[in-house]
Protein backbone atom coordinates (compact mmCIF):
# COMPACT_ATOMS: atom_id res chain seq x y z
CA UNK A 1 0.00 0.00 0.00
CA UNK A 2 1.33 3.43 -0.92
CA UNK A 3 1.67 6.09 1.83
CA UNK A 4 -1.03 8.26 0.21
CA UNK A 5 -3.50 5.35 0.26
CA UNK A 6 -2.69 4.62 3.91
CA UNK A 7 -3.21 8.30 4.78
CA UNK A 8 -6.63 8.25 3.07
CA UNK A 9 -7.68 5.16 5.04
CA UNK A 10 -6.74 6.73 8.37
CA UNK A 11 -7.89 10.28 7.58
CA UNK A 12 -10.82 10.27 5.15
CA UNK A 13 -11.74 13.37 3.20
CA UNK A 14 -13.90 15.86 5.09
CA UNK A 15 -16.86 17.57 3.40
CA UNK A 16 -17.33 21.21 4.45
CA UNK A 17 -20.67 22.70 3.50
CA UNK A 18 -20.90 26.40 2.69
CA UNK A 19 -17.13 26.82 2.85
CA UNK A 20 -17.27 30.40 1.59
CA UNK A 21 -18.92 31.77 4.74
CA UNK A 22 -17.01 32.75 7.88
CA UNK A 23 -17.39 29.52 9.89
CA UNK A 24 -16.78 27.30 6.86
CA UNK A 25 -13.62 29.22 5.92
CA UNK A 26 -12.25 28.96 9.47
CA UNK A 27 -13.03 25.24 9.65
CA UNK A 28 -11.55 24.62 6.20
CA UNK A 29 -8.33 26.49 7.07
CA UNK A 30 -7.97 24.47 10.30
CA UNK A 31 -8.49 21.18 8.44
CA UNK A 32 -6.02 22.13 5.70
CA UNK A 33 -3.41 23.18 8.25
CA UNK A 34 -3.91 19.77 9.89
CA UNK A 35 -3.09 18.21 6.48
CA UNK A 36 -6.61 16.80 6.05
CA UNK A 37 -8.11 16.31 2.61
CA UNK A 38 -11.05 18.67 2.17
CA UNK A 39 -13.95 18.86 -0.26
CA UNK A 40 -15.95 22.06 -0.04
CA UNK A 41 -19.55 22.25 -1.15
CA UNK A 42 -20.58 25.67 -2.41
CA UNK A 43 -23.61 27.11 -4.14
CA UNK A 44 -23.42 28.53 -7.64
CA UNK A 45 -22.74 32.25 -7.57
CA UNK A 46 -21.72 35.05 -9.89
CA UNK A 47 -18.97 35.96 -7.44
CA UNK A 48 -15.71 34.05 -7.31
CA UNK A 49 -15.52 32.12 -4.02
CA UNK A 50 -12.76 33.05 -1.58
CA UNK A 51 -11.03 29.70 -1.16
CA UNK A 52 -7.49 29.05 0.09
CA UNK A 53 -4.95 29.02 -2.73
CA UNK A 54 -2.02 27.50 -0.83
CA UNK A 55 -3.31 23.92 -0.96
CA UNK A 56 -5.48 21.96 -3.41
CA UNK A 57 -9.14 21.60 -2.47
CA UNK A 58 -11.88 19.55 -4.10
CA UNK A 59 -14.87 21.77 -4.89
CA UNK A 60 -18.44 20.66 -5.53
CA UNK A 61 -20.83 23.34 -6.78
CA UNK A 62 -24.34 22.20 -5.85
CA UNK A 63 -27.75 23.46 -4.85
CA UNK A 64 -28.77 22.43 -1.35
CA UNK A 65 -32.19 21.61 -2.81
CA UNK A 66 -30.66 19.00 -5.18
CA UNK A 67 -30.39 15.79 -3.15
CA UNK A 68 -28.74 13.82 -5.98
CA UNK A 69 -26.04 16.48 -6.39
CA UNK A 70 -25.37 16.43 -2.65
CA UNK A 71 -25.08 12.61 -2.70
CA UNK A 72 -22.61 12.89 -5.60
CA UNK A 73 -20.57 15.46 -3.68
CA UNK A 74 -20.12 13.23 -0.63
CA UNK A 75 -16.58 11.86 -0.31
CA UNK A 76 -16.30 8.11 -0.85
CA UNK A 77 -14.53 6.34 1.98
CA UNK A 78 -12.02 3.57 1.15
CA UNK A 79 -13.67 0.19 0.77
CA UNK A 80 -17.09 1.59 -0.17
Amino acid sequence: MRPIEAHAMIYPMILVTDGTRFTGRVLMRHLLESLRDVRVMIRASRRTPRLPKWRPIDVAVVSLADERAIQAALPVSPGN
